[in-house]
């Protein structure tokens, strides 16, 4: 059930007026590290969010003894039931922080997560039976009915806070996405079926679903006290998937629907009816929960979903999923019609904070895609989606050409990054022989990418540049957590740094499409400053080079790539490459 692979060609993409440039700053993609670890059970990185400071938090479900540490030292942790939660944080630097485990003897998982402006992470999902949240000596011991949606709250430190639940009679409630707006208060979405109290304190506020699956919204305080709650859902399946909120505390909720729906919450009526099985929808509410508007978008055919949403700082709104056969996503406008080439293609489609249709992206080939996850780079201003993948994809929108092929497995991973117009900037593809899968994305403040999912290959390459850094599952599915910084010169692909305690030692190694040329390398104290260090390193035949430096000082080093000359001595980079920050101890 966790992130459950509900998987649902090529049209151009027509925009008015001239498309914008293509950020200079990130025009390719550098490598940075992968994490994977699972034991011989199935694991899966389900949500994946970067702190202010470039911290990032994981969750998903863990079974089994699983080491998260993905360094040289041990941290492991053995599940108590049939799954259970997990929470792990990195530092800014990269080097692995803690895991937090929480379960009980039955199935439960992380599912969404995010992270307050004092670095408390907040992460949603379901349990089921007894569980108790708090992983201290102290208890904090909640039950289930059935599968049950909770709400969790820990320090930076990885200190508990609070659990909050919401209880019901039906055999299954899931919070899947958690959103925190400007003013601190905590948005979770999800389904639920037969009758739930989303009032998580002493008062009492029960909804009963219409049908199977119905949609709910509900806002705590920073302190997980209790706000407001909307319902809405018909007689079928229901299922929100992702939530977003803009600079006004508007709430948007992606997701699908069946049959007809009535998406105002409220005294008022907005009746939607799929033409299909399965149809996409957005809903916007108000900071307050009032409602606002839907939209709703999908052919005759199955798995037309919308799976995340995202708002930029003028309040458009864009969200990714998947769409089958033919689809109109502009049903009540003057409409947008899109012809999938496979069994389901991706799309991204932007619209205004107050509905007014933008545009929509569509990319696919003749196999089975999907978006899954998106994330807003503020700092470029550009879009990253990621999702599966499988056979051959033009990964352009437009009139452009890029093709990626996945390897023989039946699915690949894809990351696109489009600007917020819709223009196409580029793709890379990861994966092996297996199923792989990415369930999340987020960008950091350096404007790197983080994707988390899950993989079974046993050859899974998560390089995407012409190097190689293959990871095999330990059983079935493990866990993954890649990173991907963007820089400016395509000679750079790689650039790692691995400090040594003993003589503080900083290990640098180099990949750059310059055999037998030579780079220079620049490390910069930070905290405390100091004056710069510059090494030249020298690139071998299969265009790698390492470097070291001894006896630093202990404190942060800021270290790039200055220059880069190929073997004629001729300068290839305009500008510094392969960023990165490092801590001496």
């Amino acid at each position: 059930m966790f992130k459950s692979l509900q998987l649902t060609g090529i049209v151009p993409l027509l925009i008015v007026g001239p498309l914008p440039a293509r950020p200079a700053e990130c025009a390719h993609t550098e490598y940075g590290w992968t994490a994977a670890s699972g034991a011989d059970e199935d694991d899966s990185a389900n949500g994946v969010v970067s702190a202010t400071d470039g911290s990032l938090l994981v969750t998903g479900v863990m079974r089994g003894t699983v080491d998260f540490d993905p360094g040289t030292k041990k941290d492991k942790h053995r599940s108590k039931g049939l799954g259970d939660i997990f929470v792990s944080r990195f530092d800014p630097y990269s080097e692995y922080s803690y895991t937090i485990r929480i379960g009980g003897k039955l199935l439960d998982g992380g599912l969404g997560i995010s992270v307050a402006s004092n670095g408390d992470s907040l992460l949603c999902g379901s349990f089921q039976g007894k569980v108790d949240f708090d992983p201290g000596k102290a208890k904090d011991k909640h039950k289930a009915s059935g599968h049950d949606a909770f709400v969790t709250s820990y320090g930076a430190g990885g200190d508990y806070r609070w659990t909050r639940t919401f209880a019901g009679n039906g055999p299954e409630d899931v919070a899947k996405d958690i959103v925190i707006d400007p003013e601190g208060n905590i948005i979770v979405v999800g389904d639920f079926t037969g009758t739930a109290d989303f009032d998580p304190g002493s008062g009492k506020d029960r909804r009963t679903s219409f049908g199977r699956n119905d949609v709910f919204v509900v806002q705590l305080d920073g302190r997980g006290r209790y706000l407001w709650s909307s319902t809405f859902g018909g007689p079928l399946d229901d299922h929100a998937f992702g939530a977003a909120v803009d600079g006004n505390g508007n709430v948007v909720v992606t997701g699908y629907f069946r049959g007809s729906v009535d998406f105002d919450p409220g005294p008022g009526v907005d009746m939607h009816h799929s033409a299909g099985n399965e149809d996409a929808f957005i809903t916007k509410l108000g900071p307050d929960g009032a409602y606002h508007w839907t939209h709703t978008f999908g052919g005759v055919g199955f798995n037309d979903q919308g799976r995340d949403v995202m708002t930029d700082e003028a309040g458009n709104i864009y969200a990714t999923g998947s769409f089958v056969d033919t689809v109109d996503f502009d049903r009540r406008g003057d409409g947008d019609i899109r012809i999938a080439k496979g069994f389901s293609d991706i799309f991204v489609t932007s619209r205004a904070g107050d509905g007014s249709y933008r545009w929509t992206a569509h990319m696919g080939g003749t196999n089975i895609e999907a978006g899954f996850s998106i994330a807003l780079d503020r700092n470029l201003v550009q879009l990253v989606v990621v999702g599966p993948f499988s056979g051959t994809v033009d990964f352009d929108p437009g009139e452009g050409l890029d093709e990626r092929t996945a390897i023989s497995g039946p699915r690949d991973i894809f990351a696109t990054w489009l600007t917020l117009d819709a223009a196409y900037v580029r793709t890379d593809t990861i994966g092996g022989t297996g199923n792989d899968v990415p369930w999340s994305v987020a960008v950091a403040p350096d404007s790197s990418v983080v994707v988390a999912g899950k993989f079974d290959s046993s050859d899974a390459d998560f390089d995407p540049t012409s190097g190689v850094d293959v990871h095999a599952t330990n059983g079935r599915d493990d866990m993954f957590i890649a990173k991907l910084y963007c820089g400016p010169c395509e000679a750079v692909e790689r650039h790692s740094l691995t400090v040594k305690e003993k003589n503080r030692t900083l290990l640098g190694e180099v990949r750059a499409l310059v055999p037998g040329g030579r780079v220079t390398v620049e490390c910069t104290p930070t905290d405390p400053p100091g004056e710069p260090i510059q090494t030249r390193v020298d690139i071998d035949g299969e265009n790698m080079g390492k470097y070291k430096l001894k006896n630093l000082k202990k404190g942060e080093y800021a270290c790039a790539i200055t220059e880069v000359r190929d073997a004629d001595g001729k300068s290839v980079c305009d500008q510094p490459a392969g960023k990165r920050t490092v801590t001496v101890k």
